[in-house]
């Protein structure tokens, strides 16, 4: 993971919710961290949600926007914080 905000971070609990989507949202939300995926590039969402959660808790996001390969496997994600 790589912190993209000099703005200080608010860790959250290691089990905090977070939402994955696949499509960034217009407003309201600031970019905290991108994720390269080290690991196995698997399909599976809840997988992939697993697998983060505890840098994204850790960094306080709200959200990940993923970038899929072309075989659907998430290989990267870009941890944002709501601002409103």
């Amino acid at each position: 993971m790589t912190v993209s905000t000099n703005k200080p971070l608010a860790p959250k609990p290691p089990t905090c919710e977070f939402r994955v989507v696949a499509m960034p949202p217009a407003t309201g939300y600031e970019e905290l961290a991108t994720l390269r995926l080290g690991f196995s590039m698997s399909t599976d969402p809840d997988y992939f949600k697993q697998a983060v959660r505890s840098d994204v808790c850790r960094v306080g996001g709200d959200l990940v926007v993923t970038e899929l390969n072309g075989q659907g496997g998430f290989v990267r994600g870009v941890v944002l914080r709501r601002t409103m």
